[in-house]
């Protein structure tokens, strides 16, 4: 088995045969562990969701239908509990650059002007405060190299998601050319892992548009930053 051009992104390279006769599954799985820390072994994952749908096994469908979905149930992890941690700690250390990128958004500050840290605070909508800002101290250039990272982490989740819609669309298509060599009997287990591609294919549509809003949020950052007067 030779791993795809895509084995980064998709964590798993799977090389599977199946006997309409016998009605059993046969596949080599090679994976790595590239888009999540080690939360729980790939394969203690894949078990137990196959334990799940014992009533499938006979179905030459199943082993990659579940393994695309755990792929997707990971990269949600990944964005929910990593990438958008990432941006919360990257606004919490900024301060006031959620204020200043709606202003900036609204058009109340035009981009390409020195932007005062303080002037934005104090102008910043049901600011009561009156006088001195207290000295905030951030390390500009290590903050850059983190947001440099975190948006990079963001695109690299844009090409997993990408991957796996084509991956979505591919059994899809697999499942409709083969279901005129299956049995009679599998029908009802055609139709339940059409239902469970359906729900894959809806989860990766709702986390592309999670992921395209963190990448928003990231660039209000850099655009913030990089019109502030230090």
């Amino acid at each position: 088995m030779k791993a795809t051009e895509h084995l980064l992104i998709s964590n798993y390279a799977l090389s599977l045969s199946y006997s309409f006769s016998t009605r059993a599954t046969t596949a080599l799985l090679f994976y790595t562990n590239v888009i999540t820390p080690e939360l729980e072994d790939h394969i203690t994952q894949l078990q137990s969701l196959l334990r799940d749908k014992e009533r499938l096994w006979e179905h030459p469908m199943l082993l990659p239908t579940v393994v695309l979905y755990n792929q997707v149930h990971r990269a949600q992890l990944h964005l929910v509990h990593d990438l958008d941690f990432r941006l919360l700690r990257t606004e919490a250390t900024l301060g006031a650059t959620k204020l200043l990128s709606a202003k900036i958004e609204s058009g109340a500050i035009r981009t390409g002007l020195p932007i005062q840290y303080e002037d934005a605070l104090q102008t910043g909508p049901g600011f009561k405060r009156k006088g001195s800002i207290p000295e905030t101290k951030v390390d500009i250039r290590q903050q850059l190299v983190q947001m440099n990272s975190d948006s990079a982490a963001c695109l690299f989740v844009l090409a997993t998601l990408t991957w796996q819609t084509e991956c979505a669309t591919l059994l899809k298509d697999t499942l409709s050319d083969i279901i005129p060599s299956l049995a009679l009997d599998l029908a009802c287990a055609t139709n339940e892992i059409s239902d469970f591609i359906k729900f894959t294919t809806s989860t990766i549509k709702n986390l592309t548009v999670m992921n395209d809003q963190l990448c928003a949020r990231f660039q209000a950052q850099f655009s913030v930053v990089s019109d502030m007067k230090f």
